[in-house]
Parts: C-alpha cells; sequence; structure tokens
C-alpha cells in the first residue's frame, strides 16, 4: 500500500506559465493529458496498492507487478475556485533488463481516459 501527497505555491496572485505548476498525467491525476492543469497552486493528493504477481525468469528480467491506485487534486489561482479532479489508474509493471516497463490505463470523471506505456523510469 502507498500514498501520495504534495502540494505548492508561488506566494503571488497570478505566477508566468513557466513558473505555474501542472497537473495531468501519469501520477499527477493520470485520467488526464500531461500538464493539462496549471496554475499558481496545486494540492494533490492519491493511495493505492501495488502488489507482486510473481517473477519473471532470470532471462527475462525480475519482479512482475500489478496495481491500482486512486488520484486526486487541483490545480488553481484562488482557493474558493479550485476543481477537484480526480482518476483512477491500473496498470501491470515489470522489471526487466531494460529497465522498469509500465503498461496501464486511467480513468477520469466524464469518461475521459489515457492508456500509457513506459520504458524505463517516468518520474
Amino acid at each position: 500500500m502507498f500514498t501520495t501527497a504534495g502540494g505548492g505555491t508561488t506566494f503571488d496572485d497570478t505566477a508566468p506559465p513557466f513558473q505555474q505548476f501542472t497537473l495531468g498525467g501519469p501520477l499527477r491525476v493520470g485520467g488526464y493529458g500531461r500538464e493539462e492543469f496549471r496554475a499558481s497552486k496545486y494540492l494533490l493528493g492519491g493511495a493505492g496498492l501495488l502488489h507482486q504477481a510473481f517473477v519473471l525468469p532470470r532471462t527475462l528480467g525480475g519482479r512482475f507487478y500489478v496495481g491500482g491506485w486512486y488520484e486526486g487534486g487541483s490545480a488553481f489561482e484562488n482557493f474558493d475556485a479550485a476543481i477537484y479532479r480526480q482518476s483512477v489508474t491500473g496498470g501491470a509493471l515489470m522489471e526487466t533488463r531494460f529497465g522498469p516497463v509500465f503498461v496501464g490505463g486511467s480513468l477520469a470523471e466524464g469518461g475521459r481516459g489515457k492508456v500509457y506505456f513506459s520504458l524505463g523510469r517516468f518520474f
């Protein structure tokens, strides 16, 4: 089991785009596009479960995990105007000779979703 939490502020009314925080994409409310939400402040939290299903043959790599998690948060200028976004993600993670491989998908409100494939670290 794991939990995540994050938050940030620029201590300004509106930060320029290159100083803003972003949400959307893997591990940051994954049912939305990468960096889809941008603002001067953000809050993010989540919880999930990662389970080692089995071990791959030594020639292919190492452990094989399945997991699922929930993420929710908001990027906003004023706390009163914050819109809470949320998504659920599930997938498989494999340790291979080429690095970790992740295959999974996320679903968000309104039927929005994304499918993810990653070779190597994505955080």
